[in-house]
Formats: structure tokens, C-alpha cells, sequence
């Protein structure tokens, strides 16, 4: 997820266009603290629990977007396949190989996450409530099996995804990606981008239709194919080309990505009832999401790019896996402490919990990130 920000940082000294990167970090905050609203508004409106619990009219329609705030996590993919690829650019390889890689995820993804995770099961066991009509009411109860899952980074294969800290399962399915990188890489080197895809695009497909099951929804093949797209963006975004060059780059990828869709969609079309909707749009996000790194990357002027170079979201950016990690659980102790006893509305409810309580957040948020995460990066991050 965020975690990749460090290698964003690592690249940018010597990316292959030599620029200043903060804006990726910028990106990655104002996705992060997207999922953090999001949450705040399923925590007051839990529609996906309880159906009856949906906001009123005039409220739907002013805070409604925020309904698709998961949406931000194929981000977190797209931008992740975008970020590893810059050192490849550089070096002409993976440096270290598969094993030097396989390490620095190590070193740089579980530190943060074994810490959050330990949290939050302290959070959920020593003071949170089961029922409290809330979306955490799906992370509730505590079990062994839920435990043993996150552990071992296998908690989105099985039925209970969400328990303990529910937006944990997209660092175990990011985790999974990262196994096959080094293999995408390998076909990079000697064959292209293009053989990348479509291997991707043929094991999201395959995954759909071997696969098929209760928990398919968490397990989201689809991911590999966008982890892919994101590569494809960096050497797009990064290397100079003339206009015929770019044409012809982008008529290959417009009919690559044509291809997979049609490969996937076929795949999709065995599911029954609308659970191939999430798939679908995920696809288009993620190719919305590479296309507008290529565009803030290549447009030093554009209003995008200057957003994400804000410094205090750059300055978040820094830390925004800490933030992602950590926020889910911490709005449930804050709803439950602040909120509930007092019997307050929905909205007042809500308010309190995305404005003071994300700003709370964000300082304990950052607090543990020089804990837990500052020591296990490899240099210091620009803030």
C-alpha cells in the first residue's frame, strides 16, 4: 500500500529524467486520507453491513462520493507497480535480484504491519465493543484463525478478510504481487512491457475462472493485471519520446489493455449476479490511475502536480502507510469514546470522527511511523 513510498524516495535522486518526486508522495497521501473519510463515513453509515442505515437525502448527495473511497487501494497498486519499476529504469535490472528485493519488501512492509497489527488487536480486545452497528462490526470478534491469517499475510484467502483491522487484507494481496515481480521484471528485460501484460492479464483471467469461491471478492485477481499497468506507466511517464513515439506507445497499450479486458471480462462473465462489477471498475481506475501518473509526471506545470507537491501533504505522504495501517481501528475507539455514549446524530457523529479524529490520527499516525517505520528505511525521507 503506502509502504511504497520509500522507494519512490530511493529513485528520485536518479531517475531517469533526474526529477524531484514529492509529488508521488503527495499522491499517495491525498489517496490515503481518501480511505481515511471513506471509513469515516461507512463507520456513521455502515450501508454495507446494514442497509437501513443509509444517510439522509441532502446528506447522500453531499458526502455520497465518499462511498467509493476503496477505490484509492487500486490506486495503491497501480502506484506501487509504478514506483518499484523506477529503480529498474535506472539500473537496467532488478537490483539485488529476486532475493535483494524480496528482502527490502521484508525489511520495509512488515516492521510497520506486525506493529499495527499487534495495536489493533490490543485496541479490539481490550476496549472495543462487539454490535455497535458500525462497519467495524465485521472486524469483531478476535479469532485464532484471524490471527494465524494476518500473520501470514493470508488473511484476504480467507472468509474473514476484515477481521482485527479490515484494510489489512490489501497489504497481504500486495504482498502476494510482490512475488511475481521479479519474474514481470525478468520478461521486461527481454521481451517488453507488452508479454507483461498480457501474462498478467492471463492469470487475472485464469484466477476468475479456477478460482471462484465465497471470498472471491477479496481475493481480486484483477490486481496482478493492474500492478502491471502501473509498470507499464513508469517507463511511459520517464522516458523521452518523440510525438510520433508516443502515438504509437499509446495505440500499443490502448489495444493491450482492450485485449486483457476482453480476456478478464470473458472470465467474469461465468460469475453470477453483479460481484463482476467491482473487477470491472477496478480495471478502468487502474488504467485511469496510470495514465494520470504518466500525466503529472510528464506536466511539471499541470494543477495536479502542484496539489501533490503541497508540502504539508508531501509531509503526510512520508507517512501515510503508518496512517493507512493504523486509522481503522483508532476511528473506533474514537466513535465509541466520543460518539456513542453521548447518543449524538449520525452527522455530528460523523464530523467529529473525520475532522478532530483524523487529525488525532494523523498524529498518532506519525508518532508510530518514526517508531516503527523510520528506523527500516534505507535513508532519511524528503518531508
Amino acid at each position: 500500500m503506502p509502504g511504497d513510498s520509500q522507494t519512490m524516495q530511493e529513485a528520485s535522486a536518479t531517475s531517469p529524467r533526474n526529477q524531484h518526486l514529492d509529488y508521488l508522495d503527495g499522491l499517495r497521501a491525498l489517496a490515503a486520507l481518501f480511505v481515511v473519510l471513506h471509513h469515516a463515513y461507512l463507520q456513521t453509515w455502515p450501508t454495507i453491513l446494514y442497509p437501513d442505515s443509509g444517510p439522509g437525502k441532502l446528506v447522500g448527495i453531499c458526502l455520497g462520493w465518499l462511498i467509493y473511497g476503496h477505490f484509492s487501494v487500486t490506486f495503491f497498486i497501480t502506484l506501487s507497480g509504478f514506483c518499484l519499476m523506477m529503480p529498474v529504469l535506472r539500473s537496467g535490472s532488478l537490483r539485488g535480484g529476486a532475493r535483494g528485493f524480496a528482502i527490502g519488501r521484508v525489511k520495509r512492509i512488515l516492521p510497520p504491519y506486525y506493529a499495527a497489527l499487534l495495536l489493533s488487536i490490543v485496541i479490539a480486545w481490550g476496549f472495543l465493543k462487539v454490535h455497535t452497528h458500525t462497519l467495524y462490526d465485521q472486524s469483531l470478534p478476535v479469532t485464532a484463525r484471524g490471527i494465524l491469517g494476518h500473520i501470514f499475510l493470508l488473511q484476504n484467502l480467507q472468509g474473514s478478510a476484515y477481521q482485527i483491522n479490515g484494510p489489512l487484507w490489501s497489504v497481504a494481496t500486495e504482498s502476494q504481487i510482490y512475488i511475481l515481480f521479479p519474474l514481470l521484471v525478468w520478461i521486461w528485460m527481454r521481451r517488453g512491457i507488452a508479454p507483461v501484460l498480457a501474462l498478467t492479464a492471463v492469470l487475472s483471467a485464469a484466477f476468475y475462472s479456477l478460482v471462484y469461491c465465497d471470498f472471491i471478492a477479496m481475493l481480486t485477481p484483477e490486481y496482478v493485471f493492474i500492478f502491471a499497468i502501473g509498470m507499464f506507466a513508469a517507463p511511459r511517464a520517464f522516458r523521452e519520446t518523440t510525438p510520433e513515439q508516443a502515438k504509437v506507445r499509446d495505440w500499443k497499450f490502448k489495444v493491450l489493455v482492450a485485449l486483457a479486458a476482453i480476456m478478464i471480462l470473458r472470465a467474469l462473465w461465468l460469475i453470477p449476479g453483479n460481484l463482476s462489477s467491482g473487477p470491472i471498475l477496478n480495471i478502468l481506475v487502474g488504467v485511469g490511475s496510470a495514465f494520470l501518473l504518466i500525466a503529472v509526471t510528464r506536466n511539471e506545470k499541470s494543477i495536479m502536480r502542484r496539489v501533490a507537491n503541497f508540502p504539508p501533504i508531501v509531509w503526510v505522504g512520508g507517512f501515510s502507510y503508518s496512517l493507512y495501517l493504523l486509522h481503522f481501528p483508532l476511528q473506533q475507539l474514537i466513535w465509541q469514546l466520543f460518539v456513542q455514549p453521548y447518543h449524538l446524530s449520525k452527522l455530528t457523529g460523523f464530523l467529529i470522527v473525520a475532522l478532530p479524529g483524523t487529525a488525532t490520527i494523523l498524529l498518532i499516525s506519525f508518532v508510530f511511523y518514526r517508531i516503527f517505520e523510520k528506523p527500516f528505511m534505507r535513508s532519511k525521507p524528503r518531508a
